[in-house]
């Protein structure tokens, strides 16, 4: 098995020496806490950093294999059925801002609502478009782990290794 170092703290042993304890029907690890990490900054930099660890992240898991078993937490496909959602949740929005027009926010909603349709329903054709089918057809392995909060608060770093 290939090492490659991720950026990731060390995994704390059970006491049989697994990485993972399974109960309620999930896996479970401890992780060791690392000392002195500090949040990036919310500007350019910070953004240049935490984007670059998240990136490097993200190659180094390239070829990872679940366990058998394991959830698959990948957006990977869903990214159609999302648009679709988007789009369905617009149509709901007018219909509740129609049927209870005499709420405050019922004429902001429909004002905005059609312009938010639009631009799901835009998304949905620029994918369905472009090369997403041919990429997606790789398969999870190929693309890595994917970090799926980007939040700032995600944003922890130590400038040395692990």
């Amino acid at each position: 098995m290939e090492v490659k170092k991720a950026r990731v703290p060390p995994i704390v042993k059970t006491k049989t020496g697994e990485n993972t304890v399974e109960m309620g029907g999930k896996i479970w690890f401890v992780a060791e806490w690392i000392e002195s990490l500090y949040q990036v900054s919310e500007d350019l930099e910070g953004a240049k950093l935490l984007i670059n660890a998240i990136g490097k992240f993200h190659q180094l898991s390239k070829g990872y294999n679940p366990p058998i078993n394991a959830e698959n937490a990948s957006r990977l496909y869903r990214w159609p059925k999302t648009y679709k959602k988007i789009a369905k949740k617009m149509n709901w929005f007018r219909d509740l801002a129609n049927a209870y027009h005499e709420m405050p926010a019922s004429e902001i909603i429909l004002s905005t609502v059609d312009v938010f349709e639009e631009h799901a329903r835009k998304a949905l054709t620029m994918l369905e478009e472009s090369s997403y089918k041919k990429l997606i057809a790789r398969g999870n392995k190929e693309w890595g782990l994917v970090h799926q909060d980007y939040g700032w608060s995600n944003g922890n770093w130590r400038n040395v290794d692990y």
